[in-house]
């Protein structure tokens, strides 16, 4: 689809959404509480942890969606229009807000958009900035602070919960280091390389098979089965969204177990204490 066409196309998508507006007539008593947009299930974690009950939010990718290949839908679309606030990763290579992010928000300019990514370094390519407790915690601030502009009179309980949410974060951090204090090897094997930021801030090397959301060639596959091999691998972590066929392949190999784990879940503690026991789990030397 050229730029042309696209833009054409949800030009008369957003048209579409006025008409049908009109054509339903009467609405039932609307929900006065300020709606926050977000692009993943991790976002809207953090949102209505800070704001509690004082705003409704919308996600845009839902949950077992892929965000390489997600395109938006005619109730995303709704939901930006009634937007007052939208949340945003902000990461240069999050697929689905740089192939539709500017497009959707260009009949919006007046929305209130904060960015995520704003003051936390990326490593190459990912855009998994949640998966840190410290860097859950800078994405939090920028948060709280678009909640507080939106909703001035909420400031206090703004700020009571993201002090909270403070507490919890580092008691998550000691956990996850208890954890990982137990492991045999630095290194751990992955599908997707989603876990970049989780490695950079805890000393760890991730291995990918996937490489540019692309399956393995037989060559780089067999130098991944030796270098799993080599580094007693017991796990081989992949996430929901992805064919799981190459990491199986890896851990039919060498003996290892296919373990999931969800990058992009609600429960993005969870999945970190998860992440952290496998790897403490996932060697033998």
């Amino acid at each position: 689809m050229n730029r042309s066409h696209s833009l054409a196309l949800r030009r008369n998508v957003w048209l579409l959404i006025a008409l049908l507006s009109v054509a339903c007539g009467a609405k039932p008593e609307a929900d006065p509480r300020p709606l926050v947009a977000v692009s993943v299930l991790p976002q809207q974690h953090l949102v209505e942890r800070i704001a509690g009950d004082h705003v409704r939010t919308a996600l845009m990718i839902p949950a077992g969606a892929n965000p390489t290949s997600y395109s938006p839908t005619l109730t995303n679309l709704q939901d930006l229009s009634e937007a007052d606030l939208y949340v945003k990763v902000g990461h240069p290579h999050f697929p689905f807000e740089k192939s539709w992010l500017e497009h959707l928000l260009e009949e919006r300019e007046n929305l209130l958009v904060v960015d995520c990514s704003e003051n936390v370094t990326h490593p190459a390519m990912d855009p998994h900035i949640w998966l840190t407790p410290q860097k859950a915690g800078s994405m939090a601030l920028i948060i709280k602070k678009g909640l507080a502009t939106v909703l001035p009179e909420e400031r206090e309980d703004f700020e009571q919960n993201f002090s909270a949410l403070l507490g919890e974060l580092e008691a998550l951090n000691q956990e996850i280091e208890g954890h990982l204090a137990n492991r045999q090897s630095d290194t751990f094997f992955v599908l997707h390389p989603a876990w970049g930021h989780f490695a950079q801030a805890y000393g760890l090397k991730q291995v990918a098979i996937e490489k540019d959301h692309k399956a393995p060639d037989p060559r780089s596959l067999a130098l991944i089965i030796d270098h799993a091999r080599r580094e007693g691998a017991r796990s081989i972590l992949v996430q929901p969204q992805f064919n799981p066929a190459p990491a199986q392949t890896v851990a039919d190999a060498i003996g290892a177990e296919v373990v999931v784990i969800d990058p992009l879940a609600y429960d993005w503690p969870e999945s970190l204490r998860q992440l952290s026991r496998s790897i403490s789990e996932g060697s033998e030397h």
